[in-house]
């Protein structure tokens, strides 16, 4: 990074020469991979897929049940 930033400042000074460029072009290039390649690294993880207890649906079903059992029970109703 500092020899890039080195030859820019030798270039915006007058010191241009076609090595010179070629090597700029060299840096540049190689900055450009590794931003690349550590911007990947970066972002962020897939997240595991959501893991369900193995008796959720007996539980489900138990829920539904009382459910069931709660709104057929006259005392629960809304009377009008």
């Amino acid at each position: 990074m500092r020899k890039l930033d080195s030859l820019a400042d030798s270039i915006a000074d007058g010191l241009r020469g076609p090595d010179l460029q070629r090597r700029l072009d060299e840096l540049g290039t190689r900055k450009k991979e590794l931003g690349a390649r550590l911007g990947a690294r970066l972002e962020a993880p897939t997240p595991p897929p959501v893991r369900l207890h193995p008796n959720v649906a007996v539980l489900y079903c138990q829920k539904v049940a009382e459910l069931h059992a709660a709104l057929a029970n006259p005392f629960c109703r809304r009377r009008r």
